[in-house]
């Protein structure tokens, strides 16, 4: 039996920076949530945002191939890939994003490990769309190391990559409404049974036991009480000033990296071609020691 896990911030004595809730390019995502981990290396400070994007957005994996898209229907649609591993995802307005960074020098051993990682911060996430949801706790599992699920499929799926200036990033996303299959269908390579069981896929609305308002309002719900869970008190707001910085630090990151066609549209033979939805990723592979 799952039970609540301890905050991964109640031993630590630096702050976790609050940046709110933000709404950017998927460039902009991406470059903001390596801009927080490179200011948890140099800093030791933690940081915790909550996010959605300006237009509808897909991101690849640091191995994924562009060839898994239908590059012919994606007009309108954002196109980055990020640094961390899984499968590639796409952004609408039926989730919610998060990320939170820290500095290895806070996480004690456990940072070590992608399975004791998740179990730290997606446990803490569970309790929360438990909460939301009016559901019991018991009826959501943290299988190995990225996704929280609701009768074994994906209601939450999560990332992880632990940059060389030695932080911790843990960035993750939670279905509010079901998935528009249609345009999934029309942007992927997907097979019709993958198709199938996305629109299967648990959502907030879809689990509820208990009277929900619009998306915002459960949007809303979720921001404070994950970050009751995860902050353990020690929460603060951000300065303006090292927010601002922040931004600029993402702001260069995003030109040079993230909304650069060298870096997002590769299609190298050691990239993965037809990489299957992330919300349909079996996780069975054993959990791993970073290196």
């Amino acid at each position: 039996m799952l039970k609540s896990m301890q905050s991964p911030m109640e031993k630590n004595t630096s702050r976790m920076n609050f940046l709110g809730y933000g709404v950017y390019s998927a460039a902009m995502n991406m470059a903001m949530d390596e801009a927080m981990a490179a200011e948890s290396a140099s800093t030791g400070n933690s940081f915790l945002r909550f996010y959605d994007f300006e237009r509808p957005s897909i991101i690849l994996c640091e191995f994924d191939s562009i060839d898994c898209l239908r590059l012919d229907n994606i007009d309108g649609i954002d196109i980055t890939r990020r640094k961390s591993g899984g499968r590639p995802l796409y952004l609408s307005d039926n989730s919610i994003s998060y990320s939170v960074s820290m500095h290895l020098d806070n996480a004690d051993s456990w940072a070590n490990s992608l399975h004791e990682v998740h179990m730290k911060f997606g446990g803490l996430v569970a309790d929360a769309i438990a909460k939301v949801s009016g559901i019991d706790r018991n009826e959501l599992t943290l299988p190995r190391t990225s996704s929280i699920r609701f009768k074994g499929r994906s209601l939450a799926g999560h990332a992880q990559h632990l940059s060389p200036g030695k932080s911790l990033l843990y960035q993750g996303l939670i279905v509010i409404e079901p998935w528009d299959v249609q345009a999934i269908d029309r942007m992927w390579h997907l097979e019709r049974e993958d198709l199938d069981m996305i629109a299967e896929l648990p959502s907030i609305r879809s689990i509820a036991r208990r009277q929900l308002g619009s998306s915002d309002e459960i949007k809303r719900e979720l921001i404070e009480a994950i970050t009751a869970s995860l902050s353990h008190g020690n929460l603060v707001g951000t300065e303006k000033r090292e927010k601002d910085s922040l931004l600029e630090s993402a702001e260069t990151l995003a030109k040079e990296t993230y909304a650069n066609n060298g870096w997002v549209l590769s299609s190298t033979p050691s990239r993965v071609h037809k990489a299957p939805f992330c919300m349909l990723w079996e996780e069975n592979q054993t959990p791993k020691q970073r290196q």
